[in-house]
């Protein structure tokens, strides 16, 4: 064979070694692979590789690794690096305490790996776990003592919720319904206001000065009280009639503004008159007759049946309010 031939086996060996290299390997390793019933013993998951910064698609495991094979504990997933003389770069394992409570051989099926784009399989293996023979003679007592499960309240609470959902579910409806039945019936009616009743200048006027026909308050020996009713009742019926401030104003103001109000010259006479008359009783203890005060009380029915509105204007005015 020429030297040409030998450098290019040399060269193809090498190729096939680098591209051995890189392929990557799954396994099962069992620290005992014969246990007595409820003995424990160590099983790691192991994936050697040569590319760290991918993701290794790793089995999942609830409480069980198989029917038979309980899971007492779980370890972290780790990854260290392996020396220069083995064949891999990377080992990433994961150790599982398991236990088993079935005398038979039990089997561990291939389990699968996933790392750029491929599927690995680790090899199969079986767990011999044999029977004790009870000796009756002796007390029997736990092989281990017996393991406290940390059992959180979330994790407890969210339990019985997914056990008791449907219970959950009528609860929330009924505190629901309850809520609103609460919130209707305690709902505020609406106020409903009663229309407001206008009552005409000169029937308010009218009603007061009958009150004091009735009562003959001319007759009585307090004037001032006679009078002060009298003219307040003029006065508020001019304030709301025509629009005069005359129970604010003294006597002088109202007769100045009776020039310029839509009033008859004989009426305009007849308020100047009896305000004239009524500020002497107050304030100059002047005591007039009983005749003048009848009369008084007479001109201001005649004032106000006068000047009030007509029965179409008050209907008018009634409409609009």
């Amino acid at each position: 064979m020429s030297k040409l031939n030998y450098i290019l086996l040399l060269f193809m060996s090498l190729g096939l070694l680098s591209f051995q290299d890189k392929v990557d390997s799954a396994a099962v390793q069992l620290e005992r692979n014969q246990l007595k019933i409820g003995e424990q013993t160590i099983l790691k998951l192991q994936f050697y590789h040569n590319v760290v910064d991918q993701e290794v698609i790793w089995p999942e495991f609830d409480n069980f690794l198989t029917n038979d094979i309980e899971i007492i504990e779980k370890g972290e997933i780790t990854t260290v690096p392996l020396d220069t003389l083995s064949a891999y770069k990377f080992l990433k394992q994961q150790e599982f305490i398991i236990t088993a409570f079935e005398p038979k051989k039990l089997p561990i099926p291939p389990f699968e790996f996933g790392h750029l784009d491929s599927i690995y399989l680790s090899q199969p293996t079986n767990l011999m776990v044999s029977t004790v023979q009870v000796d009756t003679a002796q007390s029997i007592y736990d092989i281990y003592p017996i393991y406290e499960v940390d059992y959180p309240l979330p994790e407890r609470i969210a339990d019985t919720v997914k056990a008791y959902w449907h219970i959950v579910v009528i609860l929330l409806l009924i505190g629901l319904m309850v809520y609103f039945l609460y919130k209707y019936m305690n709902k505020p009616k609406p106020v409903v206001k009663k229309p407001k009743v206008i009552i005409p200048p000169h029937v308010k006027a009218l009603k007061v000065l009958n009150e004091l026909k009735q009562q003959e308050a001319w007759k009585n020996e307090n004037k001032k009280q006679y009078y002060s009713n009298l003219t307040d009742t003029v006065r508020a019926y001019l304030e709301d009639r025509f629009g005069i401030q005359a129970l604010e104003k003294t006597t002088r103001e109202i007769i100045n503004d009776l020039k310029y109000s839509n009033i008859s010259v004989d009426d305009k006479h007849f308020l100047r008159e009896i305000l004239k008359q009524a500020d002497f009783v107050k304030f100059a203890k002047f005591k007039p007759g009983d005749d003048d005060g009848f009369n008084a009380l007479n001109k201001s029915f005649e004032f106000v049946e006068r000047t009030k509105p007509s029965q179409s204007n008050s209907n008018n005015n009634n409409d609009v309010e």
